[in-house]
């Protein structure tokens, strides 16, 4: 059968903008950035919204709850999420699956496209930027199990996501507290101290690209690499064998903070595994004292310090931040107070490494079963969601690895 065939029909509302895009308003525009193959958009992240009028009368359809929406155009083809919320909205370059609820679930068809994502970016027809056609996507051969057998599958995989989403929004609750306290001992503490003080950085070795490799022992962080409070290593390139000068400062270890020089400048992202190496552009944090970690990971997550990092970056093509002048910015701390309020901190910055170290494991489990349960190698049917000892545990044999 076709994929069209499980469908109603697609919510696609591409092709133009409305007249007027608000900064806040009843109905935020679910955009392609935060569409990144996770079960749950940032909705925190959103920073285009809709009027009622725009609503009403712009729009050819309409999001629900549960709806699954894919990207179709530009860097993230193919990349999927669901909505959580039917006043979400999408207009351009994006399109939502109205299932037929009888034949085909929500969530079942989201791991199905995760699970084909390869295969669909095939469909890539774009000169100037990758662009899918609707009707190559709907055209798709399918052959979906019955409902029962779609329902224990994405249990399963749900019941991972659902837990990375979770230890998500801890982390981010956790962030705003430890910002919150940030801003309260500054509102009362006179002294002045620049950044240079409290730690100084540690910059990246200059790889041979002619020695990686696709898959290897080691993984090379670049500056792709270091997101928003996270460092990803998916899709780093690989060596088995280390430089004879590497210096030993460019071998990272678990809760080692490192920060963007280029591009986008100043993400400050948290090491959450081993064999990792650091390349060119990105600068590991390196405290004057060890106990200032914490306050130095969420000083300079703090959206202020960004601001001004973005502020000093120099360049045309793309921006650059120098760390020289990084190290000069003026943080309203003296030094026993940075140091006090970052014993208190320490708490909220070890649960949130560790909820990261939880979330890649979760993450490579999940990955290891979508094959396995769409192709059918694992059959569901014996498999009880609520007792983990059912499934075979040589596919858990990635945590920890």
């Amino acid at each position: 059968m076709l994929l069209s065939e499980y469908l109603n029909g697609v919510i696609d509302n591409r092709g133009k903008n409305p007249e007027e895009y608000l900064q806040k308003g009843p109905f935020p525009v679910l955009d392609n950035y935060l569409i990144k193959n996770e079960l749950y958009p940032d909705i925190d992240q959103v920073n285009r919204y809709i009027s009622q009028q725009t609503y009403s009368s712009f729009l050819r359809g309409y999001c629900r709850k549960g709806m699954v929406v894919m990207t179709l155009v530009g860097n993230g083809i193919a990349n999927v999420t669901t909505i959580q919320d039917a006043k979400w909205v999408v207009i351009q370059n994006t399109i939502g699956f109205d299932v037929k609820a009888d034949k085909l679930l929500d969530l079942y068809l989201y791991y199905f496209l995760l699970y084909k994502a390869d295969e669909i970016r095939q469909f890539d027809r774009g000169s100037g930027q990758p662009s899918i056609k609707k009707t190559d996507l709907l055209n798709m051969e399918v052959n979906f199990p019955d409902l029962y057998t779609q329902q224990k599958i994405t249990d399963l995989l749900s019941c991972l996501d659902k837990k990375i989403y979770s230890n998500k929004q801890i982390n981010n609750n956790l962030e705003q507290q430890a910002q919150a306290l940030i801003t309260d001992y500054a509102s009362k503490t006179p002294g002045i101290t620049p950044l240079g003080a409290l730690l100084s950085f540690v910059n990246g070795f200059a790889f041979k690209s002619g020695d990686y490799l696709a898959k290897g022992l080691y993984k090379i962080i670049t500056i792709k690499n270091v997101q928003d409070g996270l460092v990803d290593s998916q899709g780093a390139a690989c060596m088995d064998e280390l430089p004879a000068k590497l210096p030993s400062d460019c071998k990272l270890n678990i809760g080692d903070v490192l920060l963007s020089l280029t591009g986008n400048v100043g993400r400050v992202g948290i090491v959450t595994e081993n064999n990792l190496l650091l390349n060119q552009r990105v600068a590991k944090v390196k405290p004057k004292n060890d106990d200032l970690l914490p306050f130095i990971y969420f000083v300079l997550r703090l959206p202020v310090i960004k601001t001004e990092m973005e502020n000093i970056s120099k360049g045309t093509a793309q921006q650059n931040l120098s760390p020289i002048e990084t190290l000069k910015l003026q943080l309203n701390f003296d030094e026993l107070t940075a140091v006090e309020l970052s014993h208190k901190l320490s708490s909220m910055f070890n649960q949130i490494v560790y909820n990261m170290i939880e979330n890649r494991n979760l993450s490579e489990i999940r990955n290891t079963l979508l094959p396995k349960l769409m192709s059918g190698e694992i059959d569901v049917s014996k498999v009880n969601i609520s007792d983990p000892s059912s499934l075979d545990k040589s596919l858990f044999n990635c945590v920890g690895e």
